[in-house]
């Protein structure tokens, strides 16, 4: 980055040439003459090399620019789901130390960061990062290796918008000025919209009456030709989010539907995707009041109806949960026959566990459904509640396992791991106290 400057003077002209003809000027042989030799030496800045990798899951999709015939590779997002991308630079030995590692956006959303419609603002970042400018990012807790410096950019779900292309860029720079980037083109795909709704009817007994719930006219923006998945969950009073509600049918093509559901006052929640995976969650109107079964009803639906749901993991899953409401809903229940009903239950539970998908979507479900079992412990035999703790670990493993990626996932946001940890808060206090 040194300038350097070499002035010459002329000795043997006494004259100064013009246009370019030193032959008009008269020679003086006499003249003193001088020569000097400067060897100089120029090296290049060293620049970073960065890196940037999406870690959120995704499509891929191919692109022509208006100005370019190259083909450009587009990931394809869930606006539904949470955006992660993780940016690497190298580290060579005796290169300059690096100053600032920042993350970037062009294109309609880049915002002021102060609004918190903007995706930038502070409260939809997963990852604690500086405003610089809009649209513009710093992280300054980067952890370096000997090897490597990583930094990652994770966006909450729901936040982004529209179906444009954006570039977000990971920009590093060192001490010295020079500086390198890496960015990635990213769609955000809509999810299904315009549809409605439907319950019925309103009131009912539990684990007897069937209620029919309807999912109509959903479409998709992008596609409206593609097929939409449908899945329904009912929600008891005081529940707010999918870490409480339970899963009364798994995704399918199916937009009708006939459940049994637990006592109580129930929110239904339906929940429409497209095949790339974007979610529109919507919530009936209205709450749903189911009165309380008999004992007997409820022993006839354990020991009958469970038993003829082996071989669907995904709907006896879903009874289970029910049927364990059910259970801690009868106070009249004696303790003998309580205990009973949850051992039954727990055996179910298992069975449909390792015969399905165990995914992080049968995770979710089973890991409720285990816990309205044990209930608050006290009705389950010693036996029963390491049965329980073991299927607690398993259930965690299985999700986990399907992120584990070694050091590059280091502090990643997972959201399947976190609604499961909300899921499981409290009742692993009660069973591991």
């Amino acid at each position: 980055r040194d300038m350097f400057a070499v002035v010459v003077s002329a000795k043997r002209y006494d004259c100064v040439a013009t246009d370019s003809k030193p032959a008009a000027c008269p020679v003086m042989f006499d003249a003193a003459t001088a020569t000097a030799a400067v060897q100089i030496t120029a090296t290049r800045d060293s620049v970073p090399l960065v890196s940037a990798k999406m870690y959120s899951r995704t499509t891929t999709e191919v692109s022509f620019s208006e100005d370019s015939n190259a083909p450009q590779t587009v990931y394809v997002a869930q606006a539904s789901n949470s955006l992660v991308i993780v940016g690497e630079v190298c580290r060579t030995p005796g290169a300059p130390p690096f100053q600032s590692f920042r993350w970037q956006m062009g294109g309609s959303q880049v915002g002021t960061c102060l609004k918190k419609t903007d995706w930038c603002h502070a409260d939809n970042l997963q990852t604690k990062l500086a405003i610089i400018s809009p649209g513009l990012l710093e992280d300054r807790g980067v952890v370096c290796s000997a090897e490597k410096c990583t930094s990652s950019l994770s966006v909450k779900p729901n936040v982004f918008s529209g179906a444009g292309v954006f570039d977000i860029g990971f920009v590093v720079t060192t001490s010295f000025g020079a500086s390198a980037s890496a960015s990635l083109r990213v769609r955000f795909n809509r999810a299904p919209r315009y549809g409605s709704f439907g319950v019925t009817p309103l009131t009912g007994v539990a684990l007897l009456t069937p209620f029919t719930l309807t999912a109509d006219a959903w479409q998709d923006q992008e596609l409206p030709d593609l097929k939409l998945m449908y899945e329904f969950a009912v929600r008891a009073a005081g529940c707010a989010s999918q870490a409480c509600q339970t899963t009364l049918a798994a995704r399918s093509l199916t937009p009708v539907v006939a459940v049994l559901l637990p006592p109580g006052n129930q929110t239904l929640v339906l929940s429409v995707s497209d095949p790339d995976g974007a979610t529109n969650v919507t919530l009936f109107a209205k709450t749903v009041f189911v009165r309380p079964g008999t004992s007997a009803a409820l022993a006839t639906f354990i020991d009958s109806s469970l038993a003829a749901l082996n071989g669907t993991a995904s709907a006896l899953l879903s009874s289970v949960a029910i049927a364990a409401q059910s259970v801690n809903s009868l106070t009249s229940l004696s303790d003998a026959d309580a205990s009973k009903m949850r051992s039954q239950l727990l055996d179910y539970l298992q069975t449909a566990w390792f015969d399905g998908e165990r995914d992080p979507a049968s995770a979710l479900v089973a890991a409720g459904a285990v816990l309205s079992v044990a209930g608050d412990g006290s009705q389950l035999s010693d036996a029963a509640v390491g049965n329980v703790k073991k299927f607690i670990k398993n259930i965690a493993g299985q999700v986990l396992l399907q992120f584990r990626g070694g050091a590059d996932t280091t502090g990643l946001y997972i959201p399947e791991a976190d609604v499961l940890a909300l899921k499981l808060t409290g009742g692993l206090n009660l069973l591991f106290a």
